[in-house]
Order: structure tokens, then C-alpha cells, then sequence
């Protein structure tokens, strides 16, 4: 070997001796159902607000009645009156409030079930989705549905920095599919919401959000916010050195209304933001919003019920939570974000509505390209050394394309791996093959060269 060969294998040598220094030898992955496109899962989120065998029966949903003789059993849940969130709005700066710091009440949650995919679980006291199992993709242990999310950064959940809420949320329907709620703001709105899961979208929710104006007076509403989710970073339960590993790949991707291009955070990146950051995201509108690790999303975008078409945010709100001996990731941050609703005057009698469409589950293709325009970037497929190049993205999409599509027609994914590998190479034949033939005519006529050289030894 030649002094350059020597002395890139030692430095491979050295790097691989303090990557393992640093980071400690990463954690076997668990085998489980996956296709590309879908990153398997390694982060384990931890067990929160589980429900007792005595809650478990009685909020999860019952199987479907068996319609008698007489009559068919309905599906639902009678309506009731459920306790008010113990934790309160906060109104300090920044304008929108922390996540809550208190577990909702076990007699709040209702249990939401979607074709065996996961089971989301909706604090029915206005607290937003506090819990979604993923019943395809197992934790860390290998033994139970992943689950993601957490009490204190609900995902669709309502907050507001002008108003708090008076009195207690009133359940006016709940079944299997479906949770809808009405309470009033200390401004004299009147706010129903209702969470559902989408049977014909694996991972899919919809929340709908109604502003109703009972008063005399026209009411400007502002302040509003809606919970986007929280997530650690993936590896999270193997310890700090392997957390700090996950850290690399959690972030937000958000897109300007308008724009061609997402923008994407990193969670380092959003950790030190300084207020004039913090204050753009606020004030910049956004069509949807995308909290990541390397494995699964929490994404949501909104429309306006009123216009039927897409309403963009009036911005977003990002933070690092710290860890929390109470939920057990003592080793990793959690990374949260607000959609900011906009601003909009109501007049006496009056009411507007929003539909916000949520998707919480694994980063893959096929499904992540359905939520909308852009939102594919968050597989980082237009990644290109340290920056995003949209050439590159183009060509991740059509290898991954081709590849799914062979996977279709029938081919095992290794064989359609060593097919395009063959496609590649065939491509690029004449390349190869032209600097192949150079290389052996200088090899051919190198004992000349070195007879020249040394006749000519002394000139």
C-alpha cells in the first residue's frame, strides 16, 4: 500500500475508536413489519396516562352491539359533564402557553380505535390527544404498540394566550370514532371542538374547532394556538450518549404559505433560539407544521370551513421541553410545537369553523406524500452533504419510486435493490469503460516512460 492508502486507514481507524468512545455501541434494532420509505422503530415513548384494568373497561371502546330482535344498541357514549383541566392558561412571554404539567384525570380520557392501527387517546376535557398506539410497530422491549405523545405536549390540543376557560367542558358525543366537546372562554365565546380518527387513513385525525359569538357585540378573536405534538428523539431509552445520537435527527419542518421550499430545524437549532427567531416563526404564516424524529411524525395543517380551502397558520411556536423523572426519559428532551390559529373578528350571533388534519405514525413515503405539498421533505430525501439540493431530492424520489413499484409487481426488495444497482451501472458503462481502457494504455506504455526517465536521469 502507498503512503495515502496507509494514512486513510488510519485516520477510518481513529474516528471509529472515538465514535465508539463517545457514543457507545449503538442498541440492536428489533426486526417488525416495515417497507421503504418507513424507518423502523427504535424510540420508545414512554408508558403515560395508562389506564388501569378497572379504566381500561370502562372507557375502551366495546365491540360493535349485535342488533336484536327488537332494536340495535346504539353506539355511544351518553353525554356528561367531565372536570376542567387542572392545569391553567399561561399568558406569560412568549405569548403562548407552556404545555400542561398535570395528568388529565382518568375519568377524562376516552379511547378512539382506527381498523386495528392504533388507539388515540383524547383527554375529553379539552386537553387535546394525549396518547396514540401504534399497534404495527412495537417499542424497544419488543413486547407492547409503540406509543407516542404525552400529557404534557398534547397534540390538538386548543390553548389561548387572551382567554382562559370558565367552567367545565361538557361532552356532547362520544363513540369509538369520535369525541365532541362544548365549554366557554372567560371572553363569552362559545367553543365546541370534536376529535375524530379517519377510518379510511391509517394514522390519520381530524379536529374541528367552531368560534360561536353569542353576544350582542362583535368579539375579535385572537390568541388562539393548537397543540402540533411532542416527540423525543429516537434511541431515547438507551441512555444519554445514544439520546444525543437521536438528537442529530429530531427537528420541525415548517412550510411558509407561499414558498416552494419547507424550512427545517433541528432540535440544537430550536434549543437556542433567540427571541427575534422566536418572534419570526410567531409572526410567519405557515401551511403546515412537521415535528420529527428519524422514525415517526406528529404533522397537521388546517382548513377553513368557511371558504373550503386551505387556511394557512398565522405561525408556529417551537420549545424544548426538559426531561421529567415522572414520565421516565430522564435522558432526553422533548421537542413541542404550536400552530398559531389567525386572528378574526366575529360579529353578534355569529360563528367560523376549522377543520385541522393531523397524521401521527411512521415516515412512510406512500403516506407522508398524501398529506400535502412538501411534506415529503421531512424524509430528507434532497439531503446532499451538509445542505438540500432539490436535484437530489428529485432523484431520491425516483430510485424510491422504482423501487416500491418493483416491490409491487411482485420482487423481493433485495432483488429490486441488486436490479437497480445493475441499471445504475449500465448507465454509466460508457464512463467507466472509457476511463478503464485509458488507464491500461498508460499501463501498457509505463516501462517506457520508466526507461525515458531513467536514460534522461541526469538532465
Amino acid at each position: 500500500m502507498d503512503r495515502t492508502t496507509v494514512v486513510t486507514v488510519g485516520l477510518c481507524v481513529i474516528l471509529l475508536v472515538v465514535w465508539f468512545v463517545k457514543f457507545g455501541s449503538p442498541a440492536p434494532q428489533k426486526p417488525g413489519p416495515q417497507s421503504p420509505g418507513t424507518e423502523e422503530n427504535s424510540t420508545t415513548e414512554t408508558p403515560e396516562d395508562t389506564p388501569t384494568a378497572e379504566e381500561a373497561a370502562e372507557h375502551a371502546p366495546e365491540p360493535a352491539p349485535q342488533p336484536d330482535a327488537e332494536t340495535a344498541a346504539p353506539d355511544e357514549v351518553p353525554a356528561a359533564t367531565v372536570q376542567a383541566p387542572s392545569d391553567s392558561i399561561a399568558t406569560d412571554e412568549p405569548s403562548y402557553p407552556l404545555p400542561a404539567t398535570a395528568r388529565p384525570a382518568s375519568g377524562n380520557l376516552r379511547f378512539l380505535s382506527q381498523q386495528d392501527v392504533s388507539m388515540v387517546a383524547v383527554d375529553a376535557a379539552g386537553g387535546g390527544v394525549t396518547r396514540i398506539e401504534l399497534a404495527q410497530h412495537l417499542d424497544d422491549q419488543r413486547e407492547d404498540p409503540m406509543r407516542l405523545g404525552s400529557f404534557r405536549t398534547p397534540f390538538m390540543r386548543l390553548v389561548s394566550s387572551e382567554d382562559t376557560w370558565t367552567g367545565q367542558a361538557n361532552v356532547v358525543d362520544a363513540n369509538r370514532h369520535s369525541v365532541a366537546i362544548e365549554r366557554l372562554s372567560s371572553s363569552g365565546l362559545v367553543v365546541r371542538e370534536r376529535w375524530a380518527v379517519v377510518d379510511e387513513s391509517a394514522y390519520r385525525l381530524s379536529h374541528r374547532i367552531e368560534f360561536v359569538n353569542p353576544g350582542n357585540t362583535p368579539r375579535t378573536v385572537k390568541g388562539f394556538a393548537v397543540g402540533a405534538g411532542g416527540i423525543l428523539p429516537d434511541n431515547a431509552s438507551a441512555g444519554p450518549k445514544m439520546g444525543r445520537v437521536g438528537m442529530m435527527m429530531l427537528g420541525v419542518d415548517v412550510a411558509p404559505a407561499g414558498a416552494e421550499a419547507a424550512v427545517s430545524l433541528k432540535a440544537k437549532k430550536i434549543g437556542k433560539l433567540r427571541p427575534q427567531e422566536a418572534s419570526e416563526l410567531a409572526n410567519s404564516a405557515a401551511d403546515w407544521i412537521a415535528i420529527h424524529n428519524k422514525y415517526f411524525i406528529f404533522f397537521l395543517s388546517a382548513l377553513d370551513l368557511e371558504s373550503g380551502s386551505g387556511m394557512p397558520f398565522a405561525g408556529v411556536s417551537l420549545g424544548m421541553m426538559e426531561p421529567s423523572a415522572d414520565e421516565g426519559d430522564e435522558s432526553a428532551s422533548r421537542l413541542y410545537g404550536l400552530a398559531i390559529l389567525p386572528e378574526f373578528v366575529l360579529e353578534p350571533g355569529g360563528s367560523r369553523a376549522f377543520e385541522l388534519t393531523g397524521y401521527v405514525g411512521p415516515k412512510e413515503y406512500r403516506r407522508i406524500r398524501l398529506l400535502g405539498k412538501r411534506v415529503d421533505s421531512v424524509l430528507g430525501m434532497d439531503f446532499f452533504f451538509f445542505g438540500r439540493a432539490r436535484w437530489m431530492g428529485s432523484l431520491s424520489r425516483l430510485v424510491l419510486r422504482t423501487l416500491l413499484k418493483l416491490h409491487d409487481w411482485g420482487l423481493s426488495y433485495g432483488l429490486a435493490i441488486i436490479l437497480i444497482t445493475l441499471f445504475v451501472k449500465g448507465i454509466f458503462w460508457p464512463l467507466t469503460h472509457k476511463s478503464t481502457m485509458s488507464m491500461r494504455k498508460m499501463q501498457k506504455i509505463q516501462p517506457l516512460v520508466k526507461e525515458i526517465r531513467e536514460k534522461h536521469k541526469a538532465e
